[in-house]
């Protein structure tokens, strides 16, 4: 687990990071090992007193292999301290070129450098740790937000999604009705602009009508007025005047009810004449359309006869015409046969008259 989000993280690059490590160090410990055996080669030219601290230095060199073995497993950070170590290889070389006794100082100096690479190996394999303990907290957080908070986000994202699809439905449904209702308030508006219109028109017509029932009104009210100043000056004077000509004019409205009755019953009888008249004159229009009707029908009947009597007589008149023909023909046959009747007559009598002389 520890490893699959470093190698997300850092790609494959640490691979090949991580070999070049083991070749850094397999090479670094080939040449010290190569330079010591080159100083164990000439050694043999020094005193015995000197083989000693040569016979020590291989126990040194473990050290220093254990933590190159460890080192694939360190991330591209614990580079550093690898690449320091070349340090160590100028202080082998020194005795290589230098005399014995030199060597041995140097072997002894070298042994508190172990114990310095020691520290670091403790405090690299401590930053080591602590860079595990790291990883291992990004990757469980990995692992958290992929197995747990990703999948909420995504169901969530879906949910979002819905709503906004049910949303935009909504407002698509909102918005048809808006305008629906705008085009209604339109045609509202324009009814009331109308109606308006009309009310105006209506308005100026009853207060023109109530100016003129105003102007009646004062009109009769004059008069009423007038006729109650008459009644008043006729009630001074004699009431039976008053009877008799009230008797009149009664009298006369009778009449006059009268005639308007009769004029009435004249005039319902006028139209009742009136439709007979329509209705015969309708009757009359449709007699005559019939009476067209027939005798376009006739017409058009006497027409084909005629077109046939015409054919029939162009007929009769190609067989008179064949018949005058022949007759011609036989009459002028039975003429050149009366000639020659007549000729052989001549001839007969001629032959007689000689036939008479001879005798």
């Amino acid at each position: 687990m520890s490893e699959e989000p470093v190698n997300k993280l850092y790609g494959n690059k640490i691979k090949l990071d991580f070999t070049k490590l083991g070749n850094k160090s397999k090479a670094d410990s080939s040449t010290t090992v190569d330079v010591k055996k080159e100083s164990i080669k000439q050694k043999p030219k020094v005193e015995p007193k000197v083989e000693k601290p040569v016979e020590e230095k291989p126990e040194v060199e473990p050290k220093v292999e254990k933590p190159v073995e460890e080192k694939p497993e360190v991330e591209p950070k614990v580079e550093k301290p690898v690449e320091e170590k070349p340090e160590v290889e100028p202080k082998v070389e020194k005795p290589v070129e230098e005399e014995t006794v030199d060597e041995v100082a140097d072997a002894v100096e070298e042994e508190p450098v172990v114990k310095k690479d020691d520290s670091e190996i403790s405090k690299l394999k401590k930053d080591l740790k602590e860079k595990e303990s790291k990883l291992q907290n990004q990757s469980n957080e990995l692992n958290y937000l992929t197995n747990t908070i990703i999948p909420d986000l995504k169901k969530e994202n879906s949910k979002l999604k819905s709503l906004k699809n049910e949303l935009t439905s909504a407002l698509d449904k909102t918005s048809r009705k808006y305008y629906n209702q705008l085009d209604i308030n339109e045609d509202l508006s324009n009814r009331i602009g109308e109606l308006g219109a009309d009310s105006a028109v209506n308005k100026a017509r009853t207060d023109r009508l109530q100016s003129e029932l105003d102007t009646i009104k004062e009109e009769y009210e004059e008069k009423i007025k007038s006729l109650k100043d008459q009644i008043s000056t006729l009630k001074a004077s004699n009431v039976e005047d008053l009877e008799d000509t009230n008797q009149k004019l009664r009298d006369n409205l009778k009449t006059s009810n009268e005639e308007l009755e009769d004029s009435k019953k004249q005039n319902e009888e006028l139209k009742s004449e009136i439709d007979d008249l329509r209705n015969k004159l309708i009757e009359m229009g449709n007699y005559k359309e019939e009476v067209d009707e027939q005798s376009k029908k006739s017409i058009d009947k006497l027409k084909e006869e005629i077109v046939s009597l015409k054919s029939d007589l162009k007929i009769k008149q190609s067989n008179y015409d064949k018949l005058s023909n022949e007759s011609q023909k036989t009459i002028s046959d039975l003429r050149h046969q009366i000639d020659k009747l007549k000729e052989d007559a001549e001839k007969q009598s001629n032959k007689g008259g000689l036939f008479n002389r001879f005798k």
